[in-house]
């Protein structure tokens, strides 16, 4: 599932690409978004250049929730929901804020059911200094074993208009003082 439908090769594929692009007259911008008529968000082959290659990590990055300092969050855009593991949630020591109810099961990618412990709203500041944004966000509190600590998923991705790339090993999102980055942990 979703491989090429021809039997081309990987390398026939790039060179179609850049065919492609070079035809169109386009430099190596990988990922393009205007949040507003001004704001432009580009992601260049020079970004990169400090990155350990060939590499194919996931995209993990630290950010402040609820005023904790967060390491290990998993950006993917494949996920639907919000989620942070009950051991980091138990860990941050909220005091006595309570948990809603979670509407319905999650079911994971391998189509096991996780009930969800509940749903926290916390506010999450994402990059820092001048440009940094503070977004409430919906968690799902799930009791699971994993190396992550807590998923950023499509419903905050999307309301920040963050664009992620996994190459780059970051996330760009506009914000009211231009545009910031988060660097991943590779």
């Amino acid at each position: 599932m979703g491989g090429p439908i021809e039997k081309e090769s990987g390398r026939k594929r790039k060179a179609n690409v850049q065919e492609a692009r070079a035809s169109l007259g386009q430099s190596e911008v990988y990922h393009a978004y205007v949040a507003d008529r001004s704001t432009k968000i580009e992601f260049s082959e020079d970004e990169a250049t400090h990155l350990l290659h060939s590499h194919n990590d996931a995209l993990v990055i630290t950010l402040k929730i609820a005023n904790a300092k967060v390491h290990r969050i998993l950006v993917n855009e494949g996920s639907s929901a919000d989620i942070i593991s009950l051991t980091t949630y138990k860990a941050m020591d909220l005091g006595e804020k309570v948990l809603k109810s979670s509407p319905a099961p999650l079911i994971g990618f391998g189509g096991e059911r996780v009930i969800p412990e509940g749903i926290i709203e916390l506010p999450v500041t994402f990059g820092s200094g001048p440009k940094s944004i503070t977004k409430m966000v919906d968690f799902l509190v799930v009791n699971y074993t994993s190396s992550y600590n807590a998923i950023l998923g499509r419903p905050t991705i999307h309301m920040l208009r963050a664009i992620p790339s996994t190459y780059h090993q970051s996330m760009k999102f506009p914000t009211p003082g231009g545009v910031e980055e988060i660097k991943g942990e590779q």
